[in-house]
């Protein structure tokens, strides 16, 4: 899946997910109705992670004055991250371009 196609798929389900579209579910009498919508909230936070984006707070790691490497915080749970890093933990995709 590319980014457009991921952009795209956030909008939409972003227009829809605050729409009821329960008539259509096979437990339309048994449901609080609140069950499109949180899971629509899930897919949108799903989908966002594929989208790539930059560490933040970076800094370059030394070791008795030799550089080691970059790290950072993840933009999404705000762990450390080193730039061997391409997935953070909490599954968002990271960008250490510049």
């Amino acid at each position: 899946m590319n980014e457009k196609k991921v952009r795209e798929a956030i909008y939409c389900m972003k227009s829809f997910a605050d729409d009821t579209v329960c008539e259509e579910c096979d437990n339309y009498d048994r449901c609080d109705h609140t069950m499109v919508a949180d899971n629509a909230r899930t897919a949108i936070e799903a989908l966002e992670k594929q989208l790539p984006k930059e560490a933040v707070k970076r800094s370059l790691v030394k070791d008795n004055g030799i550089v080691v490497g970059p790290v950072g915080r993840c933009p999404c749970c705000n762990e450390i991250i080193d730039d061997t890093m391409t997935v953070c933990d909490c599954g968002q995709k990271i960008d250490w371009s510049e």
